[in-house]
């Protein structure tokens, strides 16, 4: 099963005091297992139905099942991020960059949330 990843475009439907991003679906070409690809595919509906919190224990779900997946960080820190968590988002995507420094949406998402923190690095 091919994964998918939550992406977002930073110039469309952002307003002030909040995050109103455009937000799609995107294959990879990772494949999974059956209990983390239905928990990660839960949480990506969900996010899609603006049902943060519970995309948030969807993700987390799946990233225990598979604590490597890049995909699977970047979502659960959109999910953070859209339920006012950015310190935990900015930790997660700063995770997936690491793990993966050439995947270009969490530089994206970090350039887009760090200027937001109450306290500056």
């Amino acid at each position: 099963m091919k994964l998918t990843t939550l992406i977002f475009s930073l110039g469309i439907g952002l307003f002030a005091g909040g995050f109103n991003a455009t937000v799609y679906a995107v294959e990879t070409g990772a494949t999974a297992d059956s209990d983390f690809e239905q928990s990660f595919q839960a949480g990506v509906a969900k996010y899609q139905d603006k049902k943060y919190d519970e995309a948030r224990l969807s993700f987390t779900d799946a990233l225990q099942k598979n604590p490597q997946s890049v995909q699977t960080l970047v979502n659960l820190a959109l999910a953070q991020f859209q339920l006012g968590k950015k310190g935990e988002a900015v930790a997660l995507l700063r995770k997936a960059q690491n793990l993966d420094p050439d995947f270009s949406t969490p530089q994206a998402a970090l350039k887009f949330i760090l200027p937001q923190l109450d306290v500056k690095e």
